[in-house]
């Protein structure tokens, strides 16, 4: 399971407009996040909206997740070291509530497993 693109989420601060966060991959401006009173939502230039969180609160605690994994993921050399930490993954992001079936974190996690990431 070889990373092969990064992604990040870098929060603004300040928001710039209704955007609060923006999605790199490779250093790359993906995507962004804007937050109304249905919660957060990512849109691509791509794929359009996607539902990213429920609350901002919610969104941040799923950001730590995937730092967290990011820095875990990099240390593991063999597959199921790295499938371990994908796992733990998975179960920070349904504790953060952000995990629906459709959404920006349910793409994020299969591409995870999928070693895409």
């Amino acid at each position: 399971m070889a990373n092969t693109k990064t992604m990040r989420i870098v929060l603004l601060d300040p928001p710039h407009g209704d955007v609060f966060a923006r999605e790199l991959i490779d250093g790359e401006l993906a995507g962004h996040f804007r937050c109304d009173e249905n919660g957060v939502t990512y849109t691509h230039p791509i794929s359009g909206e996607l539902y990213a969180a429920l609350s901002v609160e919610r969104f941040q605690d799923a950001v730590r997740a995937w730092e967290a994994y990011c820095e875990s993921v990099v240390v593991e050399s063999d597959q199921p070291a790295q499938l371990h930490v994908v796992g733990v993954l998975r179960t920070k992001l349904e504790h953060c509530g952000v995990l629906n079936g459709v959404g920006f974190w349910d793409i994020i996690l299969e591409q995870a497993e999928d070693g895409m990431l």
